[in-house]
């Protein structure tokens, strides 16, 4: 099991020139010690999973999933229709402690493929979430599409929880 830990402002894209999915994940691979970790590319979640039965993910910041922006766990035709799996993602703690005032409006790049949804039904699209007023909307969009924000999260293995011996 994993702790998720977003990272404390959101990578904006550039108003000149926008930032497509593949730059995105470019420009957070390229982050090194940026809040004290370096970054990892990945294209999808499968990359993710992968990463981590390889040994090769150690903690760097990555484009979240759709379950870390907005908890839902995508099942069946409808991504509205998905099952919540948390209440402990970037959508429902926008507004709380640390994270208040540092979402901005747009559109969220996530590393869920669109095929995940089975709504959309186009190849080489990705699921992205608008955060605002509280609500995660889902919506979809081509690698090559602009303007999409990140908010890069990275995870670290739970520790177990050891009980301390009593002092002699």
């Amino acid at each position: 099991a994993f702790e998720l830990f977003a990272a404390p402002e959101v990578l904006h894209p550039s108003a000149r020139t926008g930032r497509s999915f593949r730059a995105a994940a470019e420009e957070v691979a390229s982050l090194r010690n940026w809040h004290g970790n370096d970054g990892i590319y990945l294209s999808t979640e499968r990359d993710l999973f992968s990463a981590i039965r390889k040994g090769d993910y150690v903690g760097q910041w990555f484009i979240p999933t759709v379950e870390h922006l907005v908890g839902m766990r995508l099942e069946g035709f409808n991504p509205l229709e998905g099952r919540k799996a948390s209440s402990n993602n970037l959508c429902d703690l926008q507004d709380r402690g640390a994270f208040r005032d540092t979402f901005g409006p747009g559109y969220y790049w996530s590393i869920t493929p669109e095929h995940r949804a089975k709504v959309f039904g186009h190849e080489g699209r990705f699921l992205m979430v608008s955060l605002t007023g509280g609500f995660g909307y889902l919506g979809h969009a081509d690698e090559s599409s602009l303007g999409k924000n990140v908010r890069p999260v990275r995870a670290e293995p739970r520790r177990p929880f050891a009980l301390a011996s009593p002092a002699p």
